[in-house]
């Protein structure tokens, strides 16, 4: 606990630091960022690429190393004139753990001419998991390793400015080997499996931008049947709003979720309460999982200067196994800060640093794109 508050103390320090340097210093700075950006970065007129280390330290995982790239691919003007329409940016990442954990992913979002959004995310990964049982995790951890490929995506239709309606899927194999021999078989999903899923996916959507909003409203319902080694259903209604206070400097953004799960679901499908997107004081998403699970979480944006910003974000969420259950008991919450850093020069594409405390695990994330 006191180290993730003083991560929240440094990133609060080196973030106001950079706000108040003068103008000479701030510039100086800005043009130095720019030339280490000139040398990460391939700039051509269909396209761009710059490159990125991370590292990444929890204790489950231990230190991470890694790199990703931020190629965004540019279109000419769209057909069809939409507000929404914005370059192809597609982001490949590989990290590796000092305690095994293997990470190989690619995060796709594409608008095409004909006002098609396209969205894909495409992951392999080989890690240590630990699974606290299904709901408040009270059972003795059970230690595994689980190998998972999986892409999961969307194709969505803009009706207008306002309506978008389509399809989603979600692809994937599991296979989880315990590090015990002990038998499992009272865990849910334990042998793993293959799961294709398909639904359908109805979005309202008055944003005035896809990757950083500062105004606007995104509705988001959603319903996806599995089959093959497991049959079950996830329906989900996603609500996110945003307002700008006094310029588009500051922000407030609001979310709430809620997710509900029915049939033979195997543990690791189960809906989660933490995350990188979620609580982000649970850095284990295993470790609140249950049929039913909703959340509400609060972020004030501030950018800063250059291509630096900063958050504070505040949370709370529950899950349950139906809605006989008391809703309020178990209630998990979270509060945080993080920095923000802009790895594109035309496009709001940030790479972020979080920091999220409470009752959950206090945490630590470094990924790309914003939680929501």
């Amino acid at each position: 606990m006191k180290q993730s508050l003083l991560a929240i103390i440094l990133v609060l320090f080196i973030t106001l630091t950079i706000s108040a340097q003068s103008d000479i210093e701030q510039d100086t700075t800005n043009n130095i960022i720019e030339k280490v950006m000139d040398v990460i970065s391939i700039n051509r007129d269909t396209y761009s690429i710059t490159f990125f280390p991370t590292m990444d330290y929890n204790q489950e995982e231990g230190l991470s190393l890694g790199a990703f790239a931020a190629i965004v691919i540019k279109g000419n003007e769209p057909e069809i004139k939409s507000k929404y329409f914005r370059p192809t940016t597609l982001v490949p990442s590989i990290s590796y753990s000092t305690k095994g954990f293997l990470l190989i992913e690619s995060d796709l979002i594409a608008y095409t001419k004909h006002n098609l959004f396209i969205g894909s995310r495409f992951m392999i990964y080989s890690m240590p998991i630990t699974y606290y049982g299904i709901g408040t995790p009270t059972e003795e951890p059970i230690l595994f390793d689980q190998e998972t490929y999986t892409i999961v995506g969307s194709f969505l239709k803009s009706l207008n400015d306002l309506y978008f309606l389509g399809v989603s899927y979600d692809i994937g194999t599991v296979s989880n080997q315990p590090k015990e021999n002990t038998s499992f078989d009272s865990v849910p999903g334990i042998k793993g499996g293959t799961q294709i899923g398909f639904g359908i996916q109805a979005r309202i959507d008055s944003r005035d931008d896809i990757l950083y909003p500062s105004e606007g409203l995104l509705v988001d319902i959603s319903s996806m049947q599995y089959f093959v080694d497991y049959s079950f259903n996830i329906s989900k209604i996603d609500i996110r709003y945003y307002r700008s206070i006094a310029s588009k400097k500051n922000i407030i953004a609001l979310q709430s979720v809620l997710t509900v799960a029915n049939g033979n679901i195997p543990f690791y499908k189960l809906p989660k309460l933490g995350g990188q997107n979620m609580l982000r004081s649970i850095n284990n998403s295993n470790k609140y999982i249950n049929n039913i699970v909703y959340l509400s979480q609060a972020e004030y944006r501030r950018w800063i200067w250059g291509r630096f910003g900063a958050v504070a974000f505040v949370g709370m969420g529950n899950n349950l196994n139906n809605w006989n259950n008391h809703i309020l008991e178990g209630m998990v919450f979270m509060y945080g800060a993080g920095m923000r850093f802009r790895l594109l020069e035309d496009d709001k594409l940030n790479f972020r640093l979080d920091v999220g405390m409470g009752n959950g695990s206090p945490s630590v994330f470094m990924t790309i794109r914003e939680a929501f």
